[in-house]
């Protein structure tokens, strides 16, 4: 999937050198899931992209004009949707942002759509926008209830979730759904038009089986942050205090009492989290178990191209490697804390933190670039080596 994590105050950060690839058709449908605890990105495999070999060799500052960034949402590296505050639509070209007319002073909480010509934003009042491909009208919703997540399974099935309601798209209009919720729903996501979960504070789960929503008992009163799945038999849920559910087509199940600070995967039975302390922790489709780190340091990012290939970064720029057998910690060059890692190919590796530390391994080792700030920076992503994005959280 193409997209771009957005941060608290606006910055991000790319490549000054002008990235000079090109891609094939491809399809990408949805799903960002930004919380606390965990991310996930999800959507149809593309075809393999054709990038040219030129390296990132510096780091130049962008700052769109708002003050807080929302959500993401993108079809591809040149075509991608931040909402934020006061009404903020911005856009990327593949070469520079430019603000968009929203129409509304708004904060937006939400972006999803289905193509670049079918895009939807959600936020305060019951604010939904729509853009067509030319430009975003607000659309008639009859709610003035906050909406703060949207999923759908096509473009006249779409699902709005937000403070104690529920709103369904069917191409024409939207109407609020009969539902016993007084929660404030935080995220939706489903496998199909009749398998949608709806995710809220203390515990909350809805159902949604194509006719009526209903209440799922989660054993739990922690709030939850976010709903994802990869399919209607392997579903996650995660949350404060450590919570974290998933379930198998029949049980939900709590899978550790950790709190985990980011998660990836390189398949349902092949997760790794990270956290507090040193901690590392494998899921393999059934359990979670502890992984021996050799750190106990604070640890905020993990990223991998494979299971015998995994990054995790914290605290005192930490930077450990997975092998597939052990994690061993690996040469760095700072002492700031690392919050983020990605990469594109196996010698060509970033990991960001705070103080505007950026660090690049080229598969022997790390060393540091200029990055043009000192900002904390708090996540990285990027379509090539030569396009690479990383933003920060506070400012």
């Amino acid at each position: 999937m193409s997209s771009v994590a957005p941060g608290q105050t606006g910055i991000i950060l790319r490549p000054s050198a002008s990235p000079t690839h090109s891609h094939r058709t491809r399809s990408v449908k949805a799903a960002v899931v930004l919380a606390s605890t965990i991310v996930f990105a999800c959507g149809d495999s593309p075809t393999e992209p054709q990038f040219s070999a030129d390296p990132v060799t510096s780091w130049a500052v962008e700052v769109p004009p708002v003050f807080s960034l929302s959500d993401v949402w993108g079809t591809s590296s040149s075509d991608v949707y931040v909402v934020g505050y006061h009404g903020t639509i911005l856009h990327y070209d593949g070469s520079s942002w430019s603000p968009m007319t929203s129409g509304t002073t708004a904060t937006l909480k939400g972006v999803w759509g289905t193509s670049p010509s079918d895009i939807y934003a959600v936020g305060l009042g019951g604010t939904i926008l729509h853009f067509d491909g030319a430009s975003w009208s607000e659309m008639t919703t009859g709610t003035t209830k906050t909406l703060s997540a949207l999923w759908g399974s096509s473009s006249d099935d779409i699902f709005a979730v937000g403070s104690s309601v529920i709103l369904h798209y069917d191409g024409i209009s939207w109407s609020e759904m009969p539902a016993d919720v007084s929660q404030y729903l935080q995220d939706v996501w489903g496998s199909s038009s009749n398998d949608v979960y709806a995710v809220a504070w203390n515990g909350f789960i809805l159902h949604y089986d194509g006719t009526a929503w209903s209440k799922i008992e989660s054993g739990t009163d922690a709030p939850f942050d976010s709903v994802w799945g990869t399919s209607s038999t392997d579903v996650f849920i995660v949350g404060h205090c450590g919570t974290a559910l998933h379930f198998d087509g029949t049980t939900w199940r709590s899978t550790l009492n950790i709190h985990l600070r980011e998660v990836w995967g390189a398949a349902p039975n092949d997760i790794f989290g990270v956290a507090d302390e040193g901690t590392i922790m494998h899921f393999d489709g059934t359990a979670w178990t502890f992984m021996t780190s050799g750190t106990d340091e604070f640890l905020g990012g993990v990223w991998g191209t494979s299971s015998s290939d995994v990054f995790a970064v914290g605290s005192d720029g930490t930077i450990l490697h997975f092998d597939g057998t052990a994690w061993s910690d690996m040469t760095h060059q700072t002492s700031e804390s690392l919050t983020g890692v990605w990469g594109s190919l196996s010698n060509a590796f970033f990991a960001v933190g705070s103080a505007g530390a950026i660090l690049r391994s080229h598969g022997s080792g790390w060393s540091s670039m200029p990055s043009g700030t000192e900002r904390d920076l708090e996540g990285v992503w990027g379509a090539s080596p030569s396009d690479v994005f990383a933003v920060e959280e506070w400012g």
